[in-house]
């Protein structure tokens, strides 16, 4: 597994483009005021990829409809690699676009 840290919404937006993920795992990023926003963004431009949007606000619901696959609130952050292993299986199987 590689793992990659974008500081921007536009940073991460050019790591979907340049690499094919297995998973995104975002948190709120100043360019956007809540996680679901931030969450449509990426979805985007990543239909296929596995988000899990975590937060210490609870945007589950928004976060849900706004695409993401999982949301994690930021208590529960310890189960982030359950999370990416159940989330990163299902899409590996129901997805045309490879994964590493």
């Amino acid at each position: 597994m590689i793992l990659l840290e974008s500081g921007s919404a536009d940073g991460a937006a050019e790591m979907v483009r340049r690499h094919a993920l297995s998973a995104i795992v975002a948190h709120r990023v100043l360019e956007f005021s809540t996680g679901p926003e931030l969450v449509r963004y990426l979805r985007s431009i990543a239909p296929a990829v596995p988000i899990v949007l975590t937060s210490s606000n609870d945007y589950r619901i928004e976060a849900l409809a706004a695409g993401a696959t999982a949301f994690l609130p930021a208590d529960e952050w310890l189960m982030i690699g359950q999370v990416i292993e159940e989330f990163v299986g299902v899409a590996q199987s129901h997805s045309a676009r490879p994964f590493p």
